[in-house]
């Protein structure tokens, strides 16, 4: 196998308090924040490409207090599961997300204590503490507020 072939093209995500790891191919847009449509405390939404979608805070689906009307930008997900109506999503981001390639040399996993159905794993790469999140249950999540 090729050295290359070990390699991961990701998009290192600021949130409030973290990072979010997801591969490229994921990602389907990263836009400045648009107006936010307001429906219920649980569910927002936005329009992009002429369809409403919902937001999800990630860091709030953890149980951490954040402000996600004060995300500086909205990085747009592709959903995983297409017998589902949702098609795609939004994450809040507070800066502009970087392009990554990392290996399985450069993660390490940290040990947090805190376990979520909406987390996979914790890793640390570099100095930051990024998660990679279990987008399945994301989606599961949000289907079930629609």
């Amino acid at each position: 196998m090729s050295e290359q072939g070990n390699f991961v093209h990701c998009m290192l995500i600021p949130l409030e308090q973290r990072y979010l790891l997801l591969p490229n191919t994921a990602v389907a847009e990263v836009l400045p924040m648009p107006k936010l449509n307001q429906q219920s405390q649980s569910r927002i939404k936005i329009s992009w490409r002429e369809q409403d979608m919902p937001i999800v805070d990630l860091e709030q689906l953890l149980g951490q207090q954040t402000h996600s009307t004060s995300a500086s930008k909205v990085c747009i997900v592709n959903a995983l599961n297409r017998d589902s109506e949702l098609t795609v999503y939004a994450f809040p981001c507070w800066g502009a997300p970087q392009l990554i390639t990392v290996n399985e040399f450069a993660l390490q996993p940290t040990h947090d204590e805190s376990h979520s159905e909406y987390i996979h794993c914790q890793l640390k790469i570099g100095n930051k503490v990024a998660v990679i999140p279990q987008l399945d249950n994301i989606e599961s999540y949000l289907k079930n507020l629609a």
